[in-house]
């Protein structure tokens, strides 16, 4: 019976590790902004290229809004962040409800090591420093057992102090410290290196176990900041100061993701790893090569402000060096990561783009797809590859997104019935969603001007002068 039971044990299937996670998130990374744009050089981003080709390229990924704070909501609980209160970039600002699950604390829950390194921007740190003494939204209080982040949409690259209460949004101040685990940072590499080593130091230390890292890199959101030795590289090519520094801190970036994605082949980890890839928003600039020829910009729900890259990579799993073309959403993010872990999804309007990565599901094209900012007139539905949209760049239009993706051809005379159909829809949709959170706490005014009273006496959030452009690889 003995040596049955051993030959039993022996050929017994060993329980297959959950994959690690990796969200790799930047931030203002326009659709031109990736090594396919046609303008791009051979070895432009050659990690970001170097991950592509150990995976599938998304060519219809959409943002959830083409501002911060309701992007970065939405990959956190795989579904609208309309559907949470999140509209706008102040909406967070008293932090994402208690009962709201995000993506951590799925992980968290099943024995994963998770971690938080870089841009937060979902609220929480009125709770950190109201002295109210309720602290459940910070992030290392929602599901994050590391964390090293900022809390607003902004940050100086080079000083870990920088903050500047002359720079508010309905009290809401764009600049924060930097906290290590709730401890504020006093001395740091050059932001992007310092992300990005955090991030092999936290592969490093969890490689026994699966691990969920929220890595969201502040490139290339402005201030426009980087190393002499990066500018060095494109002040020779003619492409004026703007493309020169953005292009600069990109590839400050990807060395970053060289070093993580060595460190996870040299642990034998990155077969067992699921990479994702992709921006909160589309590109920050209105023209030139970050957004191509699309319409619009960040804020505004045009292409360009809604078309976001999006990699996904697991190799040995899925596909490699494939393109997929039909359209996903960042909702689906978290779904997806879940349904590979064999865990269960949050059940909101995100789904697992898996069967569809695996051939085992095809057709999309019946999904419908909404933007808000909250007001009636500031919208953009999506449904059959018609889009409906009204926004400061389009007073209201309808295009047909698989054969004008630029949004020349205004087909709203030719199909009144489909803007009645598209405009109906979506105020069904706004009908279902909650009151921005910003608007619902009847006690935020009082918490507002305590914070205001609080950031006025800390040194830490005293104003300050944005430090240089360019800089040693690490100030002193």
């Amino acid at each position: 019976m003995t040596e049955l039971r051993d030959a039993m044990q022996k050929k017994a299937p060993e329980k297959r590790r959950h994959p690690n996670i990796i969200f790799y998130i930047l931030d203002d990374q326009g659709i031109g902004d990736v090594p396919t744009a046609p303008h791009d050089s051979p070895n432009y981003l050659p990690n970001l290229k170097r991950l592509a080709q150990r995976g599938i390229t998304c060519t219809r990924a959409y943002a959830n809004s083409p501002m911060c704070a309701p992007a970065r909501a939405s990959i956190m609980i795989g579904g609208y962040p309309q559907k949470i209160g999140v509209y706008e970039l102040h909406d967070p600002a008293p932090g994402i409800p208690e009962n709201v699950r995000i993506a951590p604390q799925y992980f968290k829950e099943e024995g994963y090591a998770t971690g938080l390194i870089g841009k937060w921007h979902l609220g929480g740190q009125l709770d950190l420093l109201d002295g109210t003494g309720h602290k459940a939204l910070i992030p290392q209080n929602k599901g994050f057992d590391t964390s090293f982040y900022f809390f607003g949409s902004t940050h100086d690259y080079w000083d870990p102090n920088l903050g500047n209460s002359e720079l508010e949004v309905k009290g809401y101040p764009f600049y924060s410290p930097i906290y290590d685990n709730g401890t504020p940072v006093n001395k740091m590499e050059y932001l992007t290196h310092e992300i990005s080593r955090r991030a092999v130091q936290f592969v490093e230390e969890n490689k026994d176990r699966p691990f969920f890292l929220t890595l969201t890199h502040h490139v290339c959101h402005v201030p426009l900041q980087v190393p002499k030795s990066y500018h060095e590289h494109y002040e020779d090519l003619g492409i004026g100061e703007l493309a020169m520094v953005s292009r600069a801190m990109y590839e400050a970036c990807d060395d970053g993701l060289g070093l993580l994605l060595d460190k996870l082949a040299d642990l034998n980890l990155d077969n067992d790893t699921i990479i994702i890839h992709t921006s909160d928003n589309g590109g920050g600039a209105p023209s030139g090569p970050t957004v191509w020829d699309y319409s619009g910009a960040k804020f505004y729900f045009g292409e360009a402000g809604l078309r976001i890259p999006f990699i996904i990579s697991w190799p040995g799993h899925l596909p490699e060096n494939r393109l997929y073309d039909d359209f996903v959403m960042q909702m689906d993010m978290l779904p997806t990561v879940l349904d590979a872990a064999g865990m269960k999804g949050p059940g909101r309007e995100g789904i697992s783009l898996m069967p569809y990565f695996m051939g085992e599901a095809r057709d999309m094209s019946r999904r419908e797809f909404y933007w808000s900012n909250g007001h009636i007139d500031t919208f953009a539905v999506m449904k059959d590859g018609y889009k409906l949209r009204m926004d400061r760049y389009c007073p209201g239009a309808l295009h047909y997104i698989p054969d004008d993706p630029f949004e020349i051809r205004d087909l709203s005379a030719q199909h009144p019935e489909k803007v009645e159909e598209l405009f109906s829809d979506y105020q069904t949709w706004m009908a279902s969603n909650q009151q921005s959170l910003f608007l619902q706490d009847p006690a935020y005014a009082l918490r507002e001007q305590a914070f205001l009273e609080k950031i006025r006496e800390d040194p830490l959030w005293q104003p300050k002068k944005t430090t240089p452009k360019f800089g040693p690889e690490t100030p002193a």
